[in-house]
């Protein structure tokens, strides 16, 4: 699809985002 080939064309800034997820929800108390 062409959603799976953006992703692929930009593995570092997929990861990076990816990371900065993460790093979001873990500081986000659950409700």
């Amino acid at each position: 699809t062409a959603g799976c080939d953006d992703y692929h064309a930009k593995p570092v800034h997929f990861s990076k985002l990816v990371e900065q997820m993460e790093a979001l929800l873990e500081n986000v108390p659950e409700a």
